[in-house]
């Protein structure tokens, strides 16, 4: 229940984790190290019951939302349609991320539209980067 209760209340404030430490509205949180995405607790890592689909975002984007500044959505190097963390192509899947109601510009809008995708057709959506995320050896970043 405890667990529950503090998963609840996180997800409510919006917990970001990103490179310089954790960051939720209105609260400043101080760590000496912020986590990589193999360091998150399992009941914050939002790929939890997707680990297949963990492996194809690493291999797409290194497990990172953004570009260099932090601020603006990662593009993908051969198309630039391809948006964030799980490269989701914003023109070919621009209906269906309507109709769900989510911004994949965002970390959190992102996952949860791959997260669809991936229910819907399996790894299909991803299959030019099978060759990475289909090896036993592809490290999870």
């Amino acid at each position: 229940m405890f667990i529950r209760t503090i998963l609840g209340i996180l997800t409510a404030a919006s917990l970001t984790i990103a490179p310089q430490g954790f960051s939720i509205p209105g609260v400043l949180v101080a760590v000496a190290e912020a986590p990589g995405m193999e360091d998150i607790p399992e009941f914050l890592d939002p790929f939890v019951g997707y680990p297949t689909l963990k492996r194809i975002c690493s291999c797409e984007s290194n497990l990172r939302q953004y570009a260099s500044d932090g601020k603006t959505a990662l593009r993908g190097m051969v198309n630039s349609y391809d948006i964030g963390i799980c490269q989701i192509n914003e023109t070919y899947h621009q209906g269906d991320v309507e109709k769900l109601g989510v911004d994949i510009h965002t970390k959190e809008g992102n996952i949860a539209f791959a997260k669809n995708l991936y229910d819907r057709k399996g790894a299909a959506p991803w299959i030019w980067s099978k060759p990475c995320w289909s090896r036993e050896d592809t490290p999870v970043q």
